[in-house]
């Protein structure tokens, strides 16, 4: 199987984090980026080392999913699963997770794995997922997900170390792996303010009285007809009542309609998604099932019909009808909002490990108004960007029950990664400041140096831990010389016999060679000695009186002045929390990138300070990993940063 140019990326990203110490690296692609099919190929390359893999879901769908991909690539695999038959003899297991769980409670679970993939790591911190976890906590875990946060919103820094970004949706759109869409919404939204949440979302029992309102479950029909009449549609609803009752608007105006819950069973839940691929079905009323996982090329529209704050979960219902098929356009009828709350599929999303969750629930929430005049869809502002009409408060209301097509605002100079420079930490004034203050501090005290220093260039992004797993990056700015020392070496020497021990009759054994003074690379050569506790070096006393117990004669540390050497050179590295001088005497240097990367950033014209060099590397990589825009700015101010520190040196005579 021939693997997509992004999809061997990724893989070799993957390598690479296990290389530099990763023990739980998180995958993220969008849906339909071929997920299944980039960790198919890593449990296979796993197996071929000798290791025990697992692939854990959640689901019977990705169960199947799993092992088509697996019999692609003709690998010999089992399954723990219900309804499956089990072979435990291959060192490759496609498990489901609950499955899994009731072997481990009931120590049932024979197959012990080095290595875990979590296929939609998002669902690891339910209890189940928990459970394995503990169970197999020396495993190698590797997660996978669309969306590396919690249904929650929360960050999943807690269970993997380390955050391998993949192509994004817009990506894929332009390439033909997914297909474009256009969001039809209300200008009205249902009325939320008074609801609880539970969990970070909007509770099922509270929702239902909301969306149950027989203008909306109507509207829902009328718009499907008028934007998907007869194609393929999933509608996504709140619980069975809510989607009973959806289900049988849709009928009595004739379309062709099922419902989908999870509490059916297996054949018929593959019966009603057969007959929607086959077209006998136009829409299916979903409740919590088609979320994730559920391959339908066929299905050309998302019906929203639940609210939710679970960014994670709309991307999820969205992504599910983006699979291309010719001359495909989606359409995403959003009676809800969801489009207001968490923005446009396709947006740029600058994914992290671990963030602070209140903060996040304060940044703005995307906005849209409708024009009344020209059904342009913007910001609120006080006129129409479009058209230039002046809106009163009463003319933001559009029709009552109609749904309007959603448009990016048209801006005449739109924001790009180069406009967006001027917002980053990097453009702050007093960011520059405190970093040229810095330099002027460490210079009074030390020699700096801009000359290349063994394998490293001005330039050159490293990667350092600043704590237990906390991985940080910088880009290096200039050497701090850390002049000459005294090398002082030590030794290990034979001591002489204690007084006591002379009395005793006591003196070395094999004393031709051991001796007083005798150093320990001389008894290394001849084996005549042994170690003992915290590999303490000793040799053997004997007596003349041979019924009297041989005694250990531990050796002596001792030191000696070697003269001066020069002690290396520190690095000066630009985070994203300023100038800092980084002590590299006892720590290896970890490139942030591979030589070819590495080779690009170097050749970009030194005397030519453009952001677009580093914004090229930045998309030719596809945005990915440590490839995003703060990636951009750093390198970019690393440079204009250093053009001044230069020219401070050479002002002061220090260069």
């Amino acid at each position: 199987m021939k693997l997509r140019d992004y999809q061997v990326q990724v893989l070799d990203d993957l390598k690479t984090s296990f290389k530099q110490g990763a023990k739980a690296p998180l995958l993220v692609l969008p849906t339909g980026a071929g997920k299944t099919v980039i960790f198919a190929e890593l449990a296979r390359d796993f197996v071929n080392q000798g290791k025990k893999v697992l692939i854990l879901v959640h689901r019977r769908e990705l169960v199947k999913q799993a092992c088509e991909k697996l019999d692609l690539i003709d690998v010999k695999y089992g399954i723990i699963a219900a309804g499956f038959n089990a072979d435990a003899d291959f060192g490759l297991q496609v498990a489901s997770v609950y499955t899994l769980y009731r072997k481990i409670a009931s120590n049932k679970d024979t197959f012990i794995p080095d290595v875990i993939i979590f296929d939609e790591a998002h669902h690891i911190v339910a209890g189940t997922w928990t459970k394995v976890i503990e169970r197999y906590s020396k495993a190698t875990r590797v997660g996978v997900t669309a969306t590396p946060i919690r249904l929650d919103n929360r960050p999943l820094g807690k269970f993997f170390d380390r955050l391998i970004n993949g192509v994004q949706v817009n990506y894929l759109v332009s390439k033909g792996y997914l297909c474009s869409h256009k969001v039809f919404a209300g200008a009205e939204l249902p009325d939320l303010s008074k609801l609880k949440e539970r969990r970070g979302d909007y509770q099922a029992k509270d929702l239902k009285e909301v969306m149950d309102k027989p203008v909306i479950i109507g509207d829902a029909v009328h718009q499907y007809k008028k934007h998907l009449f007869n194609k393929p549609a999933i509608a996504f609803c709140v619980d069975i009542a809510h989607a009973t009752k959806v289900l049988k608007k849709f009928v009595e105006e004739g379309i062709k309609a099922e419902i989908l819950t999870g509490t059916m069973k297996m054949t018929e839940r593959d019966q009603i998604l057969h007959r929607l691929k086959t077209h006998e079905t136009h829409v299916v009323v979903s409740v919590d099932v088609i979320s994730e996982g559920t391959d339908l090329p066929c299905v050309s529209g998302a019906i929203l019909l639940r609210p939710t704050k679970s960014q994670a979960l709309y991307m999820q219902q969205v992504g599910r009808i983006l699979r291309p098929e010719k001359d495909k356009t989606a359409i995403v009828l959003d009676h809800v909002g969801n489009t207001y709350r968490h923005d446009f599929i396709d947006i740029e999303r600058n994914w992290k490990l671990e963030f602070d969750v209140d903060e996040e629930k304060k940044k703005p929430k995307p906005l849209f108004t409708t024009c009344k005049k020209c059904g342009f869809v913007y910001k609120p502002q006080k006129s129409c960007p479009s058209c230039g009409y002046q809106l009163t408060k009463q003319e933001l209301i559009a029709i009552e029950g109609e749904l309007k097509e959603l448009k990016r605002q048209q801006q005449k100079q739109p924001i790009t990664i180069k406009e967006q420079y001027r917002r980053s930490c990097y453009a702050k004034t007093k960011f520059h400041a405190l970093n040229v203050l810095f330099f002027r501090d460490l210079l009074k005290k030390s020699n700096i140096s801009f000359v290349k220093k063994d394998n490293i260039q001005i330039g050159d992004n490293i990667t350092f831990y600043n704590g237990h797993n906390a991985q940080k990056y910088g880009v290096v700015i200039a050497f701090v010389d850390l002049g000459y020392k005294d090398r002082i070496e030590y030794y290990k020497v034979v001591p002489k016999i204690p007084e006591q021990l002379v009395r005793a009759g006591f003196s070395y054994k094999c004393p031709d060679i051991v001796k007083e003074g005798v150093e320990l690379s001389e008894l290394q050569e001849k084996g005549l000695y042994t170690v003992g506790k915290r590999s303490q070096p000793f040799v053997y006393l004997e007596a003349e009186l041979k019924f009297v117990e041989i005694q250990r004669l531990y050796l002596e540390t001792k030191s000696r002045n070697l003269g001066k050497h020069h002690a290396g050179h520190n690095l000066l590295l630009l985070t994203d929390e300023g100038l800092i001088n980084y002590e590299t005497e006892y720590r290896n240097i970890n490139f942030k990138h591979g030589d070819k990367v590495k080779k690009k950033i170097r050749d970009l014209p030194f005397q030519k300070y453009k952001i677009d060099g580093f914004i090229e590397i930045a998309r030719q990589a596809h945005f990915n990993v440590g490839y995003n825009s703060d990636w951009v700015y750093r390198n970019f101010y690393a440079r204009k940063l250093l053009k001044e520190l230069r020219a401070y040196c050479i002002m002061y005579k220090r260069l």
